[in-house]
């Protein structure tokens, strides 16, 4: 017979749980009247709750488990460790290593490097610690920590990552089970974007203006087509071509009335040269001493953010006020309010989700526009009615 203690060690035990043997490796609780599998394997004892109070229910997970603990490597992958990083910091061995090689290889770039920044929490939390020994509390610890020093949103993405880092080990029989799945994700903390009202957005390529005409042009031309700030000024450290005037990717078509945006490993898309935009290029061209090549680039910048931001605090505005993706918030939130179909939106920005990004993200209208529009909100049932309203029906008819 096996007897587990409950309560706090140095002080009395009341609460006794006793479990006995009724089957090969199935004990059951005298306390829960739950069953518990305890089996050897390799020397050591493993324990599992069955989550049952049914016998033939309790029989069958206790198959299972041993199909489990069958598939448990034995090898040197039993012992291996979560990370193991160099003096730099770098995760150079351990399961993560494996992970971030086999799993993370084929991802955008932008997207590996994030997860790999992610995982840096992880590689110092649980370093050099077998991954077999990792429990729920350590994970727990590691939550309660980290759930104080990043947002909601931060933690959830970087949970998610670590479920999945656990659930790679189970597949490959390094460990029996994910213990990061009984973690809960922290709430939301969902921020609405800061929308410029057109006022605003005239004011502060105005104010840009003053300091780098550049800037302040680059600036309107994501405000007046959608793209995202790499699509226009390219991006070195990821390989993203920028617009140029008439390249064999991205390219501008005056004739044609279309421009191309294309990024390595996105899927390239020609949207319409819509006029705003249309005018603001051929402004530029024109201020050209001589005709632009097809591969000269149309912005010499690859970013106007902290033009952004001086501007920003020039017009006594918050440094973050706007910045370089709400010129696409911008240009979605006027295309909704000219009552643009979102499939047509998500479209011309590159989504390929038909359009839900779009309705949840910009589905709601700025306030001056719905002020505007609740105007229209004119009717009522006693306005303009044929028949003025009766108080007494009875005495009328009479």
């Amino acid at each position: 017979m096996i007897t587990k203690k409950q309560g706090i060690q140095g002080q009395p035990q009341h609460d006794q749980q006793k479990l006995t043997n009724v089957g090969d490796n199935l004990w059951r609780s005298d306390k829960s009247k739950k069953y518990y599998a305890i089996f050897k394997r390799n020397g050591k004892q493993i324990k599992r709750s069955l989550k049952t109070a049914d016998k033939q229910l309790a029989q069958g997970k206790l198959a299972e488990l041993r199909t489990k603990v069958d598939q448990l490597d034995t090898g040197d992958a039993a012992k291996i460790a979560f990370s193991v990083l160099d003096k730099k910091g770098k995760v150079v061995g351990g399961l993560l290593r494996q992970y971030i090689d086999h799993k993370l290889g084929n991802m955008l770039a932008k997207t590996k490097n994030l997860n790999i920044d992610d995982s840096k929490t992880f590689a110092l939390a649980f370093n050099g610690q077998p991954v077999r020994n990792i429990n729920l509390k350590a994970i727990e610890i590691w939550a309660a920590k980290r759930k104080q020093e990043v947002c909601g949103d931060t933690f959830n993405r970087q949970l998610g990552l670590l479920k999945r880092i656990f659930s790679y080990a189970v597949t490959h029989g390094i460990r029996l089970d994910n213990p990061a799945t009984k973690i809960d994700r922290a709430k939301s903390q969902r921020v609405e974007p800061a929308i410029p009202t057109r006022q605003e957005f005239s004011e502060l390529v105005t104010e840009i203006r003053k300091t780098s005409l550049d800037a302040a042009e680059f600036f309107e031309a994501m405000g007046y087509s959608g793209a995202r700030v790499s699509e226009i000024g390219g991006d070195r450290k990821y390989k993203y071509p920028p617009l140029v005037w008439n390249g064999e990717k991205t390219n501008i078509n005056f004739e044609a009335g279309t421009f191309t945006v294309v990024g390595k490993k996105r899927r390239s898309r020609t949207v319409p040269l819509f006029a705003p935009l249309r005018e603001l290029l051929l402004r530029r061209k024109a201020r050209l001493l001589e005709p632009p090549k097809p591969t000269d680039r149309v912005f010499k910048i690859e970013d106007p953010r902290g033009s952004v931001t001086t501007a920003c605090k020039s017009l006594g505005w918050a440094p973050s006020r706007f910045t370089d993706h709400d010129c696409r918030h911008f240009f979605c939130s006027n295309c909704i309010e000219l009552g643009i179909d979102f499939k047509v939106i998500a479209a011309w920005l590159g989504h390929v989700d038909g359009g839900i990004l779009v309705a949840r993200t910009y589905g709601h209208l700025r306030q001056e526009h719905s002020m505007i529009m609740a105007t229209k909100m004119n009717f009522s049932v006693t306005q303009n009615s044929p028949n003025p309203t009766v108080e007494n029906p009875a005495k009328t008819q009479a």
